[in-house]
């Protein structure tokens, strides 16, 4: 079977995936190739800042092709998707399958199938910034039309189906994100001897830093050897710099360490050494730090946004704080600082859990959904 992925993200080499969307894709692909070796597996990344085709990726029979875009071409959505739709011609897969946003084919064109990684217009209005409620009805206008010309969809948590009409579609598959099979330890998780919060994301006004450095402020009074440590690329300077200033504000210098955007083996140092993971977002869909942190036996503080509460069963491998409200983030985390034991029950409880995220799982499902389309 020739499958042709298209995806916004996607690293150059295996191992290197930067955002949410590119480590998806990546073990989706390499789940895919595990279950069904002889699968000719065609990644497409649009729009690229860079044209080019990569015959072989890695030590992965993979062919990766770049699609260079102009801003204008990729606002105009599926009118201006001629350039995507005459690679896959050239390529001409059983089945086409998008990861984000739907408008960068016209799905009716192909056998395909589209992942929702987010609502695209919701996370545009979260970034804010000048006229952000008019991008927002444009990003919307341009990918709703587009996303019911799908065949079939997989949605990752339930909440993407807010307002999006099922009927429109043959299928709706419910399968989440695949993640690294490394994370998946054996065994017990060990009781994590520093009360270290760890926060995984870009650094943007969506992921809610600030709030969480003033939830550590609080949490310091009571817990003095508390230690925030956040990896994730500073997207946003300017409101990176705000919360330095609030951190030196604060007198956290010595207790916020920033750690930039890691690679796999050190992400999975951070996570072995963290005692939980807290993620204050202002909006997510199924984030996929938080199934990381399930496998690796760390319990997850989040918001209840998204389809966050259908990773998290509070009290049971996790808890769940309120959107806007710092008590409820400092109740969250509060216990597992002060009880090592605790964070390691509701650890083993999320590894649990986690089964359902490892890359074989996921791709025997996505298998069977393109299965049904190449029939």
């Amino acid at each position: 079977m020739r499958i042709a992925i298209c995806t916004p993200e996607f690293g150059t080499e295996p191992g290197q995936p930067v955002g949410g969307v590119a480590a998806a894709t990546e073990w989706l692909v390499r789940g895919l190739l595990g279950v069904s070796p002889d699968m000719d597996i065609h990644v497409v990344v649009t729009p690229a800042s860079a044209g080019g085709t990569q015959s072989g990726w890695g030590k992965f029979p993979v062919s990766l092709y770049r699609v260079r875009r102009g801003r204008l071409r990729t606002q105009l959505g599926i009118f201006g998707a001629s350039d995507v739709h005459g690679l896959l011609s050239h390529i001409r897969p059983d089945v086409v399958h998008v990861q984000g946003h739907a408008s960068c084919i016209d799905g009716a064109k192909f056998p395909s199938v589209l992942t929702i990684h987010g609502i695209p217009e919701k996370d545009t209005l979260l970034r804010g910034g000048r006229f952000a409620s008019l991008k927002s009805a444009f990003v919307g206008f341009r990918e709703s039309g587009p996303r019911h010309r799908y065949a079939h969809l997989i949605a990752i948590a339930s909440r993407v189906m807010e307002g999006v009409r099922k009927d429109c579609f043959k299928g709706v598959h419910a399968i989440p994100n695949a993640i690294n099979a490394d994370f998946f330890i054996s065994g017990e998780p060990q009781s994590p001897r520093l009360p270290i919060v760890l926060q995984v994301g870009r650094v943007i006004r969506g992921k809610n830093v600030m709030g969480l450095v003033e939830a550590i402020a609080v949490l310091a009074q009571e817990v003095p050897e508390v230690q925030l440590r956040v990896v994730g690329a500073e997207q946003d300077p300017e409101y990176a710099e705000r919360v330095r200033l609030r951190v030196r504000e604060l007198g956290l210098e010595n207790q916020v360490l920033w750690l930039g955007s890691l690679g796999h083996d050190a992400l999975f140092s951070e996570l072995k050494k963290a005692r939980v993971l807290a993620l204050p977002s202002l909006q997510e869909t199924a984030p996929i730090c938080i199934a990381e942190s399930h496998a690796m036996g760390v319990p997850v503080v989040a918001n209840d946004v998204g389809g966050v509460s259908e990773m998290i069963e509070h009290g049971v491998n996790g808890m769940l704080s309120t959107l806007g409200d710092t008590e409820s983030l400092i109740a969250g985390l509060r216990p597992y600082l002060k009880d090592a034991e605790l964070a390691k029950m509701h650890g083993e409880s999320g590894q649990q859990f986690a089964k359902r995220y490892h890359p074989e799982t996921v791709a025997r499902a996505t298998l069977e959904v393109y299965r049904r389309l190449a029939d």
